[in-house]
């Protein structure tokens, strides 16, 4: 008799299992008055058959008999239970994709005719639609048009095209969506081309002739977050962009994140700020200044919200400090020295600060380019690597430094998918799958 896993069901006729969300209905004379009980903490590495994705998943307990791996829900689970949400995916559902996307080996690439190396990318999905943004150093900002093709190689069949040149000669330096509407920003005076995906006629630019050199960018619905030279700045309305608010940092700002009325900035001293936007004051509160303030300064190139209450940081560090990759708590914010909920150990950045950076969309895993050019993975629910080992799959043959990291989920077999843009190359790295 097969043994009973949370979450999954036994088919007889196809002899394997299934999540019990796609089991069919049945009558009530067929289905079982057992209760399911708690099974045993079950081996991934045991349980999974290599290369079978989510919605097709295969069971067979002669795989590595002899193997002994310590499950990674062993790492520090008292403290990390209340990071798991209510409605994630359940322990052994998190193990076994884990283990599949470590195997990964399906990957595609592809030459997109841009004018300048890719410095931005963003896709995202409107009106049932799927769009796709590039920038490149030379201002210029591309799109690529799809017609829905449900194959996993699919990225072969994209047509790419320039849409518009923000700023000749300033790179693009952040691209980003939310809802129906895309913004991109580039270097140099603040330039700010603004797109709404179900209107494709009303494209407009924001002209900000007293803010300087825009690296991030963070779009909230209508309102619109950028971080510049020296400030961080907030617009309330894009439509209205006179609405501006200017918070003074005393160092540029590379990473932005925003949350409700909060707004979060990194920047190159190394200081994490935080405002209220509902308050009339331009004073805002540093976090974390014991462990972020400590000499040598270093730049605080991404900021993350994660599950409500994470903040993800990410900073250069030419001493590979290990806890230059990780998360913190913010409902305590009284200890200016607190220790990490998890790090994100093997992370390899010294001093590029234009590397990407992605969570997937579950907010389970995170992956990370390093100045090596090589691209790794973790867990951000326990901080254990994907990769433990060499995978030759993300190890890219590119010469440049990987830009622009994204993690989405795809149409058809092609399912969660890695994007990587590196020079003019874009890869495209299926998540979980084997390329056989």
């Amino acid at each position: 008799m097969p043994r009973e896993l949370p979450g999954f069901y036994w088919d007889e006729e196809r002899n394997r299992y299934f999540p019990i969300a796609s089991k069919p209905k049945f009558s009530a004379a067929q289905s079982s008055t057992q209760p399911i009980l708690p099974s045993k903490r079950v081996r991934a590495a045991d349980q999974v058959a290599p290369h079978t994705p989510d919605t097709d998943l295969e069971y067979d307990d002669k795989v590595h008999p002899k193997r002994k791996k310590q499950s990674i829900w062993t790492f520090n689970e008292n403290r990390r239970t209340s990071l798991i949400p209510n409605h994630g995916l359940s322990k052994l559902q998190h193990e076994i994709r884990h283990y599949n996307y470590a195997i990964t080996s399906s990957l595609g690439r592809v030459k997109i005719p841009t004018i300048g190396s890719m410095t931005a990318l963003a896709s995202t999905r409107s009106s049932g639609r799927t769009w796709r943004f590039l920038g490149d150093s030379q201002g210029i900002i591309y799109t690529e048009k799809n017609s829905e093709i449900n194959d996993s190689d699919s990225s072969l069949h994209y047509h790419w095209s320039a849409e518009m040149v923000l700023q000749q000669g300033a790179a693009i330096s952040s691209i980003s969506s939310s809802g129906n509407r895309i913004v991109a920003t580039c270097l140099g005076q603040a330039k700010i081309a603004v797109q709404e995906l179900d209107t494709t006629e009303r494209t407009f630019v924001l002209n900000m002739s007293e803010i300087y050199d825009v690296r991030a960018s963070c779009l909230d619905g209508s309102s619109l977050a950028l971080g510049a030279t020296k400030k961080a700045v907030y617009v309330s309305d894009i439509d209205a962009s006179n609405a501006i608010q200017c918070f003074h940092t005393k160092s540029d700002v590379f990473s932005l994140a925003k949350q409700r009325h909060l707004l979060y900035s990194g920047s190159r001293n190394g200081r994490i700020d935080r405002w209220d936007l509902r308050l009339a004051t331009r004073n805002g509160q540093t976090l974390f200044d014991g462990r972020f303030g400590t000499k040598p300064r270093r730049t605080v190139v991404h900021l993350q919200i994660l599950r409500e209450f994470e903040l993800l940081t990410n900073q250069l560090d030419g001493q590979h400090n290990v806890r230059q990759l990780a998360t913190y708590d913010l409902r305590y914010l009284k200890s200016q020295s607190p220790d990490p909920l998890v790090e994100f150990s093997g992370h390899q950045n010294a001093f590029l600060s234009n590397l990407g950076l992605a969570v997937d969309p579950h907010e389970e895993f995170l992956f990370a380019a390093g100045h090596d050019n090589r691209i790794r993975g973790w867990s951000l629910l326990t901080g254990q690597p994907l990769f433990n080992g060499y995978n030759p799959t993300f190890d890219t043959e590119s010469v440049h430094p990987i830009c622009a990291l994204q993690v989405t989920e795809e149409p058809g077999i092609a399912g969660s998918t890695l994007w990587a843009a590196a020079d003019r190359d874009l890869y495209q790295f299926h998540l979980g799958q084997l390329d056989l």
